[in-house]
Order: structure tokens, then sequence, then C-alpha cells
């Protein structure tokens, strides 16, 4: 008599469990997957907005125009005409953190 019981209360507890799951798979069914976002647009940047951007800066501080000798070495280069062109607008964001004033 015990071991009827305790496979109906085995059965029981089963069910839950397969109605939970039940309703977990509809509620996923729900919700539609996020579409990965599209690749990043680059703004294309000149030569003459990045060369203003860093005259700017270097102007405002002697720590700023050392930043930027410095991340013109990250770039490999040690001039900004030796810059290449698709090098720009990752400089020109990196120049932007720098400090204005």
């Amino acid at each position: 008599m015990a071991k009827k019981n305790d496979i109906s209360l085995a059965l029981d507890e089963l069910k839950k469990c397969g109605e939970t799951l039940i309703a977990l798979s509809e509620a996923m069914r729900g919700t539609e997957p996020q579409p990965a976002p599209g690749p990043v647009e680059v703004k294309p940047v000149s030569f003459e907005e990045l060369r203003a951007l860093l005259a700017k800066k270097t102007r405002v501080s002697k720590q700023n125009t050392d930043a930027i000798r410095e991340l013109l070495l990250k770039h490999g280069v040690n001039k900004l005409s030796e810059l290449k062109k698709e090098d720009y607008p990752t400089l020109m964001d990196e120049a932007k953190e720098l400090p204005d004033a």
C-alpha cells in the first residue's frame, strides 16, 4: 500500500514538472531572438580633420602633445603624414579622449 502511495506522489510530481516545462517552452516561443547588430559604419576622416583636431589638442597642454606622440608611435609611425588612411578614424577617436582643458 505504501508503495502505491509513493508511486502516486512521484507521478504527481512528474506531472507538475512536465507542466512547468510546457509553460517555459511556450513562454520562450513568445520571445523572438534579438537580431545581431549590424556592422558599425565608420565615418571617413580626412587628413585635414585629423590634423586640425591634433593641433587643437596639442595647444591645450604639453601632456596632450606627449600623449599624441605616444598614439602615433602606437600606430607605428613617427609623424601624422606616415599614418595609413584606414587608421585615421581610430586615431581620431583616441585623440578625442584627450582633455580639452
